[in-house]
Order: C-alpha cells, then structure tokens, then sequence
C-alpha cells in the first residue's frame, strides 16, 4: 500500500518538508518489499537506509536547534531519540519474526512521523521562519 504525502503534512520549511517526502519514499520501499516478500536480507537494507536517513534528518534538525536556541529542543530531541530506538528494536525483532513485524513496522513509520510532523516539528517552524529558514 504506497502511502502519498499530502500537502497538510508540509510545515512550510521547505528543506524539512523535502526530507519527510523523502521518508515517506522509503517508507513505500519498505512497504513494496513487504508485499513482495523480499527477503530479510532486502529488507534489513531498506531499513537500514531508513536508520541512516532518520539520524542524518535528526541531526540536522537538532544542529539549527541549537545554533537557532529552540526552547523546546530537548523535548524534540526526546521524542528523536525513542524513535530511533524504537527502529532498532524493531529491526532486532524483525530478524525473529518476519512478516507480522514487517507491516507492524510499516504502519508505525507512517503513524510516527504524521503525529511528528503535525504534533512536534510546527513547534519550531515559526522559529526557523524567524530566522530565514523556510
């Protein structure tokens, strides 16, 4: 089931919006994968490139915190930091059990980063815009 991007899900920072399109691409690898019962090998390298995006995403987003002084930085960095360990763990487990984690971990990506974008990163968008980021 390819999930679409819609433009609600924009912030209106151009760059972050880029990035969470680009997630949502790999997530609709991920899900493509899944369907087509690609092997756990293809799929470990799927997400391994969604790990690596969401650090690099993180990263930046967490470096113009910084440099910008978002008060709520910490607090967004919190909700970083058990998404990347939930990816993890869900990496470990999929590993053991292959295809009920699979859609599991499908569905969670497109829950996390819709409630993210809607929930969390609108707190820093009048901060960046402020700033000259949009």
């Amino acid at each position: 089931m390819a999930r679409e991007w819609k433009k609600e899900y924009n912030i209106g920072v151009s760059i972050i919006d880029s990035q969470h399109q680009e997630m949502f691409a790999v997530m609709n690898e991920l899900d493509d994968a899944i369907s087509s019962k690609k092997s756990k090998m293809e799929l470990d390298g799927i997400l391994s490139s969604l790990i690596d995006w969401t650090k690099n995403h993180f990263d930046f987003e967490e470096r113009i915190f910084n440099k910008l002084g978002f008060t709520e930085a910490k607090e967004h960095e919190r909700h970083h930091k058990a998404f990347k360990q939930r990816l993890e763990d869900l990496r470990k487990k999929i590993e053991q059990e292959h295809e009920h984690l699979q859609k599991h971990l499908a569905d969670y990506l497109e829950d996390w980063l819709t409630n993210h974008v809607y929930k969390q990163d609108r707190k820093f968008v009048s901060l960046f815009h402020k700033n000259g980021i949009k």
